[in-house]
């Protein structure tokens, strides 16, 4: 794992944002809010999605790159994501959980688990499980025969056995909004019974969107809403495409669904 992909994500807090530039984001922020709470309007702003094969020509080609070589891990919104996202299963879900990582990046959930029985990681970029598999190797090399990490796009991708926890994190806003919905509630039925949905995204209009659809058929557990705050010692959560929120959600399937 490169040792300068956290100075790689810092970079652009370098560059201090101008009065003008913290309007736009506000603005842009405020009107992706507005635009999905409208199905109407989200239905029409919603582009076509790329094919599986074009999907993952499309993450190949971005994460063999430098800049976003930082989605694989290796940083601090990536690791402490999936940290929070471990406290909330340990917590939540099974003392030894079999946990399926929908999207799963350079695998980092897998060494930041508390305990696990078995994980099984997809991710529709093969760079991304390349990365995994050596991450997996180098920190957790005793639980490799416990550990499957597959190239998929989550459309295609059939779970071949079930699940204590279905873990989706940063992945579902790729989706059209009315997909990712029908996805999760595909994935639930491959829990095991009291087996949790586990969803991160990033405070976003289309993230929001998706959050609400969601309420009718799962049940809220828990949440950790969090926003690395480098620069300022600033309480609140503030509209930031560089160091955006996110919110990681604990939910259940309703009885009966």
């Amino acid at each position: 794992m490169p040792q300068d992909r956290q100075a790689i994500a810092d970079a652009v807090l370098k560059i201090k944002p101008t009065w003008g530039r913290r309007t736009w984001t506000w603005a842009r922020h405020k009107a992706r809010i507005v635009a999905f709470a409208v199905p109407a309007l989200r239905r029409l702003i919603e582009r076509d999605r790329l094919t599986p094969a074009e999907n993952k020509a499309h993450w190949d080609g971005l994460l063999s790159g430098t800049q976003f070589s930082t989605y694989l891990g290796g940083t601090i919104d990536v690791d402490g994501g999936n940290a929070l996202t471990a406290v909330l299963l340990k917590y939540h879900g099974a003392q030894r959980p079999l946990v399926l990582d929908i999207g799963c990046a350079g695998g980092t959930l897998a060494s930041a688990l508390f305990a696990f029985s078995r994980y099984f990681g997809t991710d529709v970029s093969s760079v991304a499980i390349d990365s995994a598999r050596a991450v997996v190797a180098q920190v957790l090399p005793d639980r490799q025969s416990d550990i499957t990490l597959e190239t998929a796009d989550l459309r295609d991708f059939d779970p071949p056995e079930t699940f204590d926890a279905v873990v989706f994190n940063e992945v579902l806003y790729y989706l059209k909004t009315d997909q990712a919905m029908a996805q999760v509630q595909r994935f639930a039925a491959k829990l095991n019974p009291g087996g949790l949905i586990m969803v991160s995204m990033k405070d976003d209009g289309k993230s929001r969107a998706i959050f609400r659809l969601l309420r009718p058929h799962f049940d809220w557990v828990d949440g950790i809403l969090w926003q690395r705050k480098a620069t300022t010692d600033d309480f609140r959560i503030r509209p930031n495409r560089e160091r955006t929120a996110f919110l990681i959600g604990v939910m259940r399937p309703k009885h009966g669904e």
